[in-house]
């Protein structure tokens, strides 16, 4: 929709340029090297800065240094990030980290981490969070499932047949459960 227009023929191709009445003059920014809070500046290139499995996370980083909000510190805890189609990042947060995934999925959280993006890149960059797997491979095969709560081992034991009857027949209530003895 944007690709058959020149450039000024009613409608902005790329980032906004800021302020009105300023026009064509915000691109021919030369990179700098000093860093710069206003839009469009990075701390290595102007806007435009490709996108890449190698930089992914430095352009995560500094498009997080745009935003602010709980949900960026629940953002940086991300434990890898890879480009799963053009412009789209994928953040996969530390295993465990379900809440700050959930924060950060919010609809609201995404449309400032994704302007923030386009601000570093120069282009719409689309963002989904996923959480890392905690671990893989023989170990992880070899482990038991994983370690239960004791109250949720007391409510299992509650709920088999013979402490159900147990329970029918003297109104009993298992009150702890032991684990077996290892010889």
């Amino acid at each position: 929709m944007q690709a058959g227009r020149p450039a000024g023929a009613g409608g902005a191709v790329g980032p906004p340029a800021g302020p009105a009445g300023r026009g064509p003059k915000k691109k021919p920014e030369p990179p700098s090297g000093t860093p710069s809070g206003h839009e469009g500046s990075t701390s290595e290139a102007g806007p435009g800065r490709g996108l890449t499995p190698e930089n992914a996370a430095e352009v995560w980083t500094e498009a997080l240094g745009r935003v602010s909000g709980l949900a960026v510190e629940h953002a940086r805890q991300f434990d890898r990030i890879a480009i799963s189609a053009p412009n789209r990042l994928v953040i996969h947060l530390k295993p465990g980290y379900t809440l700050a995934k959930s924060v950060c999925e919010r609809p609201d959280q995404l449309a400032k981490f994704e302007k923030a993006l386009a601000e570093v890149t120069g282009r719409p960059v689309r963002v989904e969070f996923a959480l890392s797997e905690e671990e893989s491979g023989p170990d992880r095969a070899e482990r038991p499932s994983p370690q239960v709560s004791p109250q949720q081992r007391l409510m299992e034991v509650a709920q088999r047949p013979i402490m159900r009857r147990a329970s029918d027949l003297f109104g009993v209530q298992p009150i702890r459960v032991d684990p077996p003895e290892q010889e």
